[in-house]
């Protein structure tokens, strides 16, 4: 997507998440012993197996793990996203 950018900025992604109405979230039981799991964004729809977490917890993953979110930041219809390795 030539459109899309890569950012690992907590106030982007955040305020990016908020402008598309979702929150962070963890698939549900894919926590290991430390209760990281696999990070999403969580868009309210149905059956996706999501576990909302705080955005603190999200973020902590997400960093420890060297992580960024890949999305399309002028496209204010798109919920496109991606979590990805830095």
């Amino acid at each position: 997507m030539s459109d899309s950018m890569t950012t690992t900025s907590h106030t982007d992604i955040r305020q990016w998440a908020e402008r598309h109405d979702a929150v962070p979230a963890k698939v549900e039981e894919t926590g290991g012993e430390m209760g990281e799991g696999i990070l999403r964004l969580d868009f309210g729809r149905d059956n996706e197996g999501l576990e909302q977490c705080s955005w603190d917890e999200w973020f902590a993953i997400f960093d420890e793990n060297k992580l960024a979110l890949l999305y399309q930041p002028d496209n204010d219809n798109s919920t496109f996203n991606k979590i990805v390795s830095r």
